[in-house]
């Protein structure tokens, strides 16, 4: 029999975070959603951690599957991600498109079919993020040597913010933020630029 290749620890340590903070989202999920789903008459209380349930198991299964191929089919799919997640942010503020609730146009789709592009954004910067900082490694020391992914992480701040919202947009500084920190570039810029 062939023996089963040993994992190295950074994927135990990445599953186990994983795992813990799935369970962790659907304890927060179910203890803010299940009073209010019962005192409004709309189930049984569990309707939203079903739904965090389900979409939680696939993207544990995307995980594996990118897991086992490599991450060659991920950078790949990075450049075509970050194009579509730019023509989301920008569709939600056509008109018929992008769909309003208590005053923000933040969703695409129609009916129970709507999802939040910016959710899609920071996925997107994370992996162009990674693929830029990959290709220069300990060259990032300038402003100037960051500009792309400071372009393309300052326009979807203001694509963001202009939905109108403002916790996703500090999400994304917060994030580029750590990016940059990551890839070594110097604290001084981001203070300067804080």
């Amino acid at each position: 029999a062939r023996a089963k290749p040993k994992l190295p620890l950074e994927y135990n340590l990445l599953l186990t975070a994983t795992l813990c903070l799935l369970a962790l989202g659907a304890v927060m999920v179910y203890s803010a959603s299940s009073a209010r789903t019962l005192l409004q008459g709309d189930g049984d209380g569990t309707t939203y951690l079903v739904r965090y349930v389900v979409y939680g198991g696939l993207g544990f299964v995307a995980l594996h599957v990118i897991a086992r191929r490599g991450l060659d089919g991920v950078v790949a799919l990075t450049g075509p991600l970050l194009a579509f997640s730019f023509a989301c942010l920008v569709a939600v503020k056509l008109p018929g498109l992008g769909v309003t609730v208590n005053g923000a146009r933040r969703w695409l789709g129609a009916g129970p079919l709507t999802f939040q592009p910016s959710e899609v954004a920071k996925l997107a910067l994370v992996l162009y993020g990674a693929k830029f900082l990959a290709q220069k490694p300990g060259r990032i020391r300038t402003p100037r040597a960051a500009a792309p992914l400071l372009l393309v992480a300052g326009t979807m701040l203001l694509l963001v913010a202009s939905q109108p919202d403002l916790g996703t947009a500090l999400v994304i500084a917060f994030t580029l933020t750590a990016l940059l920190v990551a890839g070594g570039f110097p604290v001084r810029f981001l203070l300067i630029g804080a």
